[in-house]
């Protein structure tokens, strides 16, 4: 029963109200910078204001690592079509495969939080995270002169391209029976592809080189990979010795 005196509303025009959207999709270009804003503007005067300012800083890096991101890999059309017709989820998480938006978007993420402020266990477990140095082993060269085309890796400018994408810190490949250095373009940086000598040839022959192999010293320094190469080869009376040293990271 309402009060007299009480303030009289319109009356709610029932079945004139458009229906609402079935779904809002949120707005990547503007989600995580609200975000950050709220988790700051909790922070304040709040008991757990440094975890609340820690949350802050981790949106703030969502927010500034999407321009320029690769477009994910979508499902294929029969696939999404499957998965409408039998009520099951779009993205199946049991065919999760990583793509280059995947790694675009982790390498770029990881390497901007190494840069805010977080609890020493957080600090930790990102530093795990980051200790990869990824190797990547292959036969041939990835690539080859024009002198050498009928024995060059036939995929060779999609290999690059994979390296230019996800990146990697060593290629190491063998194929052409000599020590050879070649600069690959990566995610963030070059990429040494290294070529070994055979680990038969008892002298060297023509452009290859004696027997000999490589040793790599790789090491964390700071928050950076080291690593230094040492190649050895075989001399004419059977004995090994150091013929090369050199940083590469």
């Amino acid at each position: 029963m309402s009060k007299a005196g009480a303030p009289r509303h319109d009356p709610i025009p029932i079945g004139e109200i458009a229906a609402p959207p079935f779904v809002r999709l949120p707005d990547p270009l503007a989600l995580f910078a609200t975000r950050s804003l709220r988790f700051r503007t909790l922070a304040e005067g709040h008991q757990l204001g440094p975890y609340l300012l820690f949350l802050a800083a981790i949106s703030e890096c969502q927010h500034r690592i999407q321009k320029d991101l690769p477009e994910p890999d979508l499902p294929a059309d029969d696939t999404r079509e499957r998965a409408r017709e039998h009520a099951m989820p779009p993205l199946d998480r049991t065919r999760f495969t990583a793509d280059a938006a995947l790694d675009a978007t982790l390498d770029r993420l990881l390497a901007l939080a190494a840069t805010i402020d977080m609890p020493d266990n957080a600090r930790t477990a990102l530093d795990r995270a980051r200790a990869l140095f990824r190797i990547v082993l292959i036969h041939h060269p990835p690539e080859s002169p024009p002198s050498r085309h009928l024995r060059r890796l036939v995929d060779g400018p999609e290999f690059r391209r994979v390296l230019a994408v996800h990146g990697a810190d060593l290629v190491l490949h063998g194929h052409d029976h000599c020590r050879a250095i070649l600069w690959l373009d990566g995610l963030d940086k070059k990429i040494p592809a290294i070529g070994a000598p055979s680990a038969s040839a008892r002298t060297a022959h023509r452009h290859e080189n004696a027997a000999g192999y490589n040793l790599f010293q790789i090491a964390m320094q700071g928050n950076a990979w080291r690593c230094e190469m040492v190649a050895r080869e075989r001399s004419g009376d059977g004995s090994v010795s150091e013929v090369e040293r050199q940083v590469l990271l």
